[in-house]
């Protein structure tokens, strides 16, 4: 047997009584035994139509014998059945159900990703789900549902744009600033290339020292006031340990990850990464794939919180889904 914890929501209709029909419904189903469900928590709806009523939002434990893929299944007859209709993304719906967790299981399918891409910095998610499940720990991220509850809560209003060089990041975090009139900071211009030599190799290491000398002042928390107004930048400090690992085959490596430790041990920490990671044409000598593959796998250590990966979309569809991602937060 395993044990699932599903979000709840809703914002047509008769709000309380479809989230209690629902929650009967996965009790009533054969191999669900229900364990626990949350208070209902009344939210602003985030992304889609302006016009929107607000939702109720809980959370669920339910213990099961069925797999992930079944589970989900479930899921949407169960939508189905209480009315739910896919017109508007982000638009109004009867009830959404949504697997957040299944035991520790980590999975990324066409059909199915675990845990829940965007449950971390969804406080509208982790609020209700840390009510009923305060030691169940994020399997990816590390924390528990109450240190993320926390997280989300408390943490600096710090936003971080990363991605590996020409993606868009820049671009992508002065819009955001703009957009929500928030305070952007900006990087020097970091390398273009990743280096071919052993020489080139010594210059990519200074040039690394530098940036992060100049990323650490930057991200001084004695900088920022005690009622920050919400900042984004356009890089994210602990990328440098992504730099060092597709980049620097040396010696010294083990000296620069000292430094980015010690780095990030004084800076503000994000509330939120956001790696811009579209698809590249990856080649057998191209280091920027290595320093692709680096980031993500640097982004998605069990620590760094909640992460926000971009992989697709037009400028303007970038911009819309961090917003969403950044309000969620709040």
């Amino acid at each position: 047997m395993s044990l699932c914890l599903i979000a709840l929501g809703s914002n047509e209709g008769d709000r309380p009584a479809t989230l209690s029909r629902a929650v009967g419904l996965l009790a009533a189903h054969t191999g669900f035994d229900l364990r626990g469900r949350s208070t209902w928590h009344e939210t602003a709806p985030v992304g889609g139509p302006a016009d929107q009523q607000t939702y109720l939002n809980g959370a669920a434990i339910v213990e099961t014998s069925h797999s992930p893929a079944q589970v989900l299944a479930t899921l949407a007859e169960i939508e189905t059945s209480l009315g739910r209709v896919r017109a508007v993304h982000w638009g109004p719906r009867t009830i959404d159900l949504d697997l957040l967790l299944y035991d520790d299981v980590q999975l990324d399918t066409p059909r199915l990703v675990l845990p829940h891409p965007r449950m971390a910095f969804r406080k509208f998610v982790v609020e209700p789900a840390a009510e009923i499940a305060p030691d169940w720990r994020h399997p990816a991220i590390g924390w528990t549902l109450l240190q993320l509850r926390d997280h989300l809560r408390f943490a600096v209003p710090y936003v971080a744009v990363t991605g590996r060089p020409g993606v868009g990041k820049t671009a992508l975090a002065a819009q955001l600033a703009t957009q929500l009139d928030a305070r952007l900071i900006a990087d020097v211009p970091e390398l273009s290339a990743a280096p071919s030599s052993k020489d080139s190799a010594g210059r990519a290491r200074a040039a690394e020292i530098e940036l992060l000398t100049r990323r650490c002042m930057l991200l001084d928390p004695h900088r920022w006031g005690a009622k920050a107004r919400l900042a984004i930048s356009d890089f994210w400090l602990e990328q440098s340990r992504a730099y060092v690992s597709a980049w620097n085959d040396g010696h010294d490596r083990k000296e620069l990850e000292g430094l980015i430790d010690a780095a990030s041990s004084e800076a503000v920490r994000p509330k939120l990464l956001v790696l811009l990671d579209p698809p590249g044409e990856p080649s057998a000598v191209d280091r920027n794939e290595a320093l692709r593959r680096a980031l993500r796998a640097t982004a998605q250590q069990p620590g760094v919180g909640p992460v926000l990966i971009v992989s697709e979309g037009s400028p303007t569809a970038q911009v819309a889904e961090v917003t969403a991602a950044i309000a969620a937060m709040s």
